[in-house]
């Protein structure tokens, strides 16, 4: 059915998010209080900055880098909101991010990819993979004194999707001059066609699931889409980099987190879940729970893996 212009019907939405109508037209609604970045800070012990990776689509991260450090890990994050919504400047995620750059020791590097419905999958994916080239070979004087021949990668919810995406097609990539030491999926949003049961527990949550997976893939496909449903191959055709995955107990997406560690598991792949029982989606960026002893332990779990990937070692 053509778009018809000045037709302001609603044909679909993300309450209080993302509004698309039916002239095309398309309203992000401002949701979230957003944090600038503290280039030059008095008393932090994190220094953040925004720099542009691609002119030309758009492509931007905020870099956290702790404070007076130099040569330095580098961790690239990618954010979650179902491919549709997400920003690097949110306070929470500007909280988390300085959190983890203090408690690694380690440069993060925090993308502003494109989203959807406006820029519908692959391309946020792709904008990724773009961001990880760029990240490693910038001129800006803070990648400049990291390691960018060996870096991290990390995300929350679809950020997760991305994460393993990303890796899996940089593994297959022959002669790459970047090394992806370690894989971070805090609560990954995988998900499929066919419902699992911790997603039919939780009706009002995936409403909200469906609705981004109807504005996020590409037209004619379903959510068995490569990257909501990933393929995790056997360790004698793709060695992917070791994983953590964290899980939660009241998350909706918890069968197919465990199912995909069951995978990497099966096809010999290195795999560590870190499981907490009564905590729900992405619990490190709600009021309640960002400051529990289960986001402390989530981050001492975080520079663990880290050090056992052998990015850094912890001081002290």
């Amino acid at each position: 059915m053509a778009a018809r212009d000045g037709d302001k019907t609603v044909v679909d939405e993300l309450p209080g998010i993302v509004t698309i109508y039916y002239d095309g037209s398309i309203v992000r609604h401002n949701s979230h209080t957003t944090t600038p970045p503290t280039e030059f800070p008095t008393d932090a012990t994190v220094a953040s900055k925004d720099v542009v990776l691609n002119p030309v689509t758009g492509l931007w991260a905020r870099l956290f880098l702790p404070h007076h450090q130099q040569n330095v890990p580098l961790a690239v994050y990618f954010h979650g909101g179902g491919f549709c919504f997400g920003d690097p400047a949110w306070d929470f995620y500007t909280r988390f991010i300085s959190r983890l750059a203090t408690a690694t020791s380690t440069l993060w590097a925090s993308v502003a990819y494109r989203l959807a419905p406006e820029h519908r999958l692959p391309v946020g994916f792709h904008d990724c993979l773009d961001a990880i080239s760029s990240l490693t070979t910038s001129t800006d004087l803070w990648l400049k004194g990291t390691d960018c021949r060996h870096v991290f990668l990390a995300g929350d919810s679809a950020g997760g999707d991305l994460v393993y995406n990303c890796a899996l097609h940089h593994c297959k990539e022959p002669h790459n001059r970047v090394e992806i030491v370690g894989l971070m999926l805090f609560h990954p949003g995988f998900i499929k066609e066919e419902r699992s049961a911790s997603e039919t527990d939780s009706p009002k949550e995936l409403v909200q699931v469906d609705a981004t997976a109807r504005m996020a893939l590409p037209p004619g496909e379903d959510k068995n889409y490569f990257m909501l449903n990933p393929r995790v191959p056997p360790v004698a055709e793709t060695r992917l980099p070791p994983c953590l995955v964290v899980v939660g107990g009241k998350d909706l997406f918890r069968d197919r987190q465990v199912e995909f560690c069951e995978k990497m598991e099966g096809m010999g792949q290195m795999v560590e879940v870190v499981w907490y029982e009564e905590m729900r989606h992405c619990f490190m960026f709600e009021e309640d729970t960002e400051n529990s002893p289960e986001a402390d332990d989530m981050v001492e779990k975080t520079v663990s893996f880290m050090e056992r990937c052998g990015g850094f070692k912890k001081e002290g």
